[in-house]
C-alpha cells in the first residue's frame, strides 16, 4: 500500500492517489479517474461561463432597451420591471452564477494541487501525516516542524507533466534542493509564524545574491 493509497468506506475499497470522493457522482476520484475528472471540470466551468455571459448579455440588452424607452425610471425602477416580466431568466441567472462560482473554485483548487503535486485529501488532513513535516533547527536553538513535499518533482512543469504524462504521483521523489516554491508551500500549509517565514525567504533570498555574486 502506498502512501497515497487510502481506504474508502463508502465503496470498500483502497483508491491508488486517492484524492477525494465526489458526492455529485458518488464516487471516489483517484488514479483511475482523476485526468477525467479535472477535464469534466474545466468543461464545466466553460459551458456554465457560456451559459452566464448568454443570460447577463440578454438582461443586459433589456436594460438597455427599457433605458431607451423610459429614460426617466431610475435603475431601481428597470431592475423590478425586468424581475416582474422575466423573472425565470433572472432565476437561471442567479443559479448560473451561483453554480460557476463553485465549479471555478472547485477547477482552481484541482489545479493548484497539480502543480504542486498535493491532493486535496493531503491539503486538508496535512497533520496526520508524518512524511510531510520535517523537524528543523531555528536560529535560537528551537526546532519546528516544517512543511515539505515529498512528492514534489522539482518544478511546476515537472509536477504538471507527472500529472498529465509520466504517471509517478504517488512515488517520492529525490531530495530537492532549497527553494523559494518550498518556502512559499511551507508558509501556505506550515505552521510558523509571518515574522518567521520571512527570515527564511529573506535568508533564501540573501543565499542566492551571493551565488550569482561569486559567478564568474
Amino acid at each position: 500500500k502506498g502512501l497515497r493509497t487510502k481506504y474508502d468506506k463508502r465503496v470498500e475499497s483502497c483508491i491508488n492517489e486517492f484524492d477525494h470522493f465526489c458526492d455529485f457522482m458518488y464516487a471516489p476520484v483517484g488514479r483511475g479517474n482523476h485526468r477525467v475528472f479535472v477535464c469534466h471540470c474545466c468543461a464545466q466551468t466553460v459551458v456554465l461561463w457560456v451559459g452566464w455571459y448568454m443570460c447577463f448579455s440578454w438582461l443586459l440588452e433589456l436594460l438597455t432597451v427599457q433605458k431607451e424607452t423610459h429614460p426617466e425610471a431610475t435603475v431601481f425602477a428597470h431592475s423590478g420591471t425586468l424581475l416582474y416580466s422575466h423573472p425565470l431568466l433572472i432565476f437561471i441567472f442567479l443559479i448560473y452564477t451561483g453554480a460557476f462560482l463553485f465549479v471555478f473554485a472547485l477547477t482552481e483548487y484541482q489545479i493548484t494541487g497539480i502543480l504542486f503535486n498535493l491532493t486535496t485529501n493531503e491539503r486538508i488532513n496535512k497533520k496526520r501525516y508524518a512524511h510531510f513535516w520535517r523537524t528543523i533547527e531555528i536560529p535560537n536553538g528551537d526546532t519546528r516542524q516544517l512543511f515539505t513535499n515529498p512528492f514534489d518533482k522539482g518544478s511546476l512543469w515537472l509536477n504538471v507533466l507527472d500529472f498529465w504524462w509520466t504517471g509517478t504521483r504517488g512515488q517520492k521523489s529525490l531530495k530537492q534542493a532549497p527553494s523559494f516554491r518550498v518556502i512559499a508551500l511551507d508558509f501556505v500549509f506550515g505552521k510558523e509564524s509571518w515574522s518567521m517565514w520571512w527570515s527564511r525567504a529573506r535568508l533564501w533570498l540573501q543565499t542566492r545574491k551571493h551565488s550569482f555574486d561569486h559567478v564568474p
